[in-house]
């Protein structure tokens, strides 16, 4: 489940793009301000098109586009990847207001990738304004781009194979991106309810994406999952932060599992996620299915929040018990929001599960304990 988006308000924009070094860390609280006045609102079951839903939906005010996944060399080293565009709506589509500035949308990007045998992690992040240009969406051709970080269909429609190209001043990564399982629509068949009326998103995943190419010219080939939402409101009062996970085990089954925190570091009962079966098929897990239990945790020294990097995982429909560890701790976004994004392993105590895959966390800070 994917809200970073949400933890960024439209004050924050001053220019065509901010750099890193202009910006500064709010709370989830300064960032979900905003009206949802004149925008579309997921309240009702929808039938998902594709490839067309894979382009933008402006009459919601947010959406993004979230590709992570592991990569591997000839010489057996592992990475792992993010490419996030989000798009943010500054006023609805049928607005009246004749400044093109203010009517447009804010782009935001992320990029980052971790090398776990050297326990080393990069990230960038920049913002655009759409009336520059510089950032975008479209569905036929697909593409989703922040200047030279591209996402794009390598035909003239939406349809696979994908190309990601990341050219940035810390790596470059060109990957052909493909799939072969059906999207997992999440929630009641793509309708995610985060809690309250008007709390929910649109929401499908591809679980099991195939990727290879070159990083820094090195041949690398892996996997990939890409989870798509839009919204307008998403999350109800007084949540706090979220723990998100997509692994990919072994079986070839994948497992996205996510909790809202509504009081520092105390998990809600808002829990959901999904099963997939080897066949695509999917099986949608509820709240009293899943049961979170940190084990471990890490103290960042840039941002001091301390983040729970091992967890003890039961739900329904696994046998086992799984144990999910960070690669490494040291996997901590720094910009308008810090959080905490990295590749993590999986195991069940008899090693009968194995995998591998993503873990998002959020609002997290230096009282958490």
């Amino acid at each position: 489940m994917r809200f970073i988006h949400a933890l960024f308000c439209t004050g924050l924009l001053t220019g065509p793009v901010i750099s890193q070094a202009e910006q500064t860390s709010i709370d989830i609280g300064t960032a979900l301000a905003g009206s949802a006045v004149g925008f579309e609102q997921a309240l009702q079951l929808r039938a998902f098109e594709f490839p067309s839903d894979h382009g933008p939906h402006p009459s919601f005010r947010n959406e993004w586009w979230y590709l992570t996944g592991q990569l591997q060399d000839g010489s057996g080293r592992d990475y792992g990847f993010q490419y996030t565009l989000f798009r943010i709506g500054l006023t609805p589509p049928q607005s009246t207001d004749e400044d093109l500035w203010s009517r447009d949308t804010i782009w935001m990007a992320h990029v980052a990738l971790s090398d776990v045998k050297e326990k080393k992690h990069w990230h960038s992040q920049r913002l655009s304004h759409g009336g520059v240009g510089s950032a975008g969406v479209t569905a036929s051709p697909f593409s989703a781009w922040m200047d030279n970080w591209r996402l794009n269909a390598t035909g003239d429609s939406g349809n696979f194979p994908w190309e990601l190209h990341i050219a940035d001043e810390n790596f470059n990564l060109r990957l052909q991106v493909d799939n072969q399982k059906p999207p997992v629509l999440q929630g009641d068949r793509g309708l995610s309810q985060k809690g309250g009326a008007g709390n929910a998103s649109f929401y499908y995943s591809y679980t099991e994406m195939q990727v290879a190419g070159t990083l820094d010219g090195k041949t690398v080939n892996g996997s990939a999952w890409l989870d798509r939402e839009w919204s307008t409101s998403v999350l109800p009062p007084g949540v706090t932060g979220w723990d998100w996970f997509s692994l990919q085990l072994q079986d070839g089954r994948q497992l996205m599992l996510y909790q809202l925190r509504s009081e520092k570091n105390n998990a809600a009962n808002n829990k959901s996620g999904s099963l997939v079966q080897t066949d695509g098929s999917s099986i949608t897990l509820a709240a009293d299915d899943i049961s979170l239990q940190a084990t471990r945790h890490w103290r960042s020294p840039i941002s001091g929040a301390r983040y729970p990097t091992a967890w003890k995982l039961k739900v329904k429909g696994l046998v086992e018990e799984l144990t999910v560890t960070a690669s490494f701790d040291e996997q901590e976004l720094i910009g308008i929001v810090n959080y905490w994004e990295g590749v993590i392993e999986v195991e069940s105590p008899n090693n009968t599960i194995r995998g591998r895959g993503y873990l998002e966390m959020t609002g997290y800070d230096r009282g958490s304990e």
